[in-house]
């Protein structure tokens, strides 16, 4: 297992107490087990920092960062900036990710030689605490160039979640050179186009997944 790639997985955490197990345990059963799990408390105001500090003790992989309250961008830099991993992907703490998210974005990498730095796939919006869904058959595109930000723009004006930070997993090193603009809105828009100049090859794919 040496040789396998770390993949940090940084979660925001702000007034969560409702959803935050939940959430974590979808990281903790993940297939693919080479992980940091950086939950970064960003002031919250209820339990939320406790529970942090209990899942801590369930599992080595799972480091905190306590902080002010920053807002999402300020405490999604905190968890990049601490991140070691060779890959990175962002979790919101009221979400929840597939248990082989990991596993199925290092296939794909694997499957066109090595060469990805970001793996993008599907979103359900769900307002329910369980769902059950059946994915479409696989769909899987491989872009590079301007065609990736030729298909961000398209692919944009089918849905409003195709901007978001959390559906994708990253090649840490472009990452470390981009964070989130602090105190604006909708800061995932202008960071993603940013992120997604400076991959040469990204592959997305339809797999509902996030």
């Amino acid at each position: 297992m040496d040789n396998v790639s770390l993949v940090s997985v940084v979660v925001p955490v702000y007034n969560v107490e409702k959803y935050l197990n939940r959430c974590v345990d979808s990281i903790l059963k993940q297939t693919y087990r080479k992980l940091e799990i950086i939950l970064v408390d960003d002031g919250s105001s209820d339990s939320s920092g406790e529970i942090c500090e209990k899942l801590k003790i369930t599992d080595n992989r799972i480091q905190i960062i306590h902080k002010i309250n920053g807002g999402l961008a300020s405490a999604r830099n905190a968890g990049i900036k601490a991140a070691k991993g060779e890959y990175i992907i962002f979790v919101d703490s009221d979400d929840w990710i597939s248990l082989d998210t990991i596993e199925y974005a290092f296939r794909l990498i694997n499957k066109y030689d090595n060469k990805a730095d970001i793996v993008q796939y599907g979103v359900l919006e769900t307002d329910m605490k369980e769902i059950s869904y059946r994915n479409k058959r696989e769909s899987v595109q491989v872009l590079g160039g301007k065609d990736i930000l030729d298909f961000l723009m398209k692919s944009s004006t089918k849905t409003d979640t195709y901007f978001s930070a959390c559906r994708c997993m990253y090649r840490t090193s472009i990452v470390k050179k981009i964070l989130f603009v602090e105190g604006k809105i909708n800061e995932d828009i202008s960071w993603k186009y940013r992120i997604l100049s400076q991959a040469k090859i990204m592959i997305d794919s339809n797999q509902i997944k996030y």
